[in-house]
């Protein structure tokens, strides 16, 4: 019964805003267990990207796993790094993790791999990258409403490389020219 006991598996992002109530309500997400009362906060864990983290909006958590502990304030989020199971704990522009909420996806010195993957999940595609193009960094934001070209050409115009780009369907190839 949720309302006792007030457990989420998490594999995936989801925003959480929750209300006091005298049962607590904890998130697992691949061996981390973030304890809350009371709060807003987001926590991403897709199966391919190699960090875990919790960003807390409102109130307090406790992030734990691997034998350690952290409590965060508002404004900090934790990450865990999946490989090694180490922690970091750092000061963050919250608003960068929750845009996502009101279809805007904000990203700061992202991987084009990392990035790659943000599109394949918001316009259903499936994007293959040049290896030798995966490390390229980008900074920027788009809304769902732009199209999937939009984003595509943003990419090429920042893009410190000359990147060329083909859509087939579903499918969408990124290389250099």
């Amino acid at each position: 019964d949720f309302r006792s006991q007030r457990h989420v598996v998490l594999n995936g992002e989801a925003f959480f805003d929750v209300k006091k109530n005298k049962s607590l309500f904890w998130v697992s997400a691949d061996g981390v267990n973030i304890k809350v009362l009371g709060t807003a906060f987001n926590v991403s864990n897709y199966s391919y990207n190699k960090d875990i983290t919790t960003t807390l909006f409102r109130g307090r958590v406790n992030v734990s796993g691997y034998e350690k502990s952290f409590n965060i304030i508002p404004g900090e989020q934790i990450t865990l790094t999946k490989k090694d199971k180490s922690f970091r704990k750092s000061e963050v522009d919250v608003s960068r993790y929750n845009s996502w909420i009101d279809g805007v996806h904000k990203f700061s010195d992202e991987s084009l791999d990392e990035l790659a993957k943000r599109i394949e999940r918001v316009y259903n595609v499936k994007i293959a990258l040049e290896p030798d193009i995966k490390s390229l960094v980008f900074s920027g934001s788009f809304s769902e409403n732009d199209s999937l070209n939009d984003v595509l050409r943003f990419i090429k115009l920042s893009s410190n490389r000359p990147i060329i780009y083909s859509v087939e369907s579903d499918k969408v190839r990124i290389s250099i020219k």
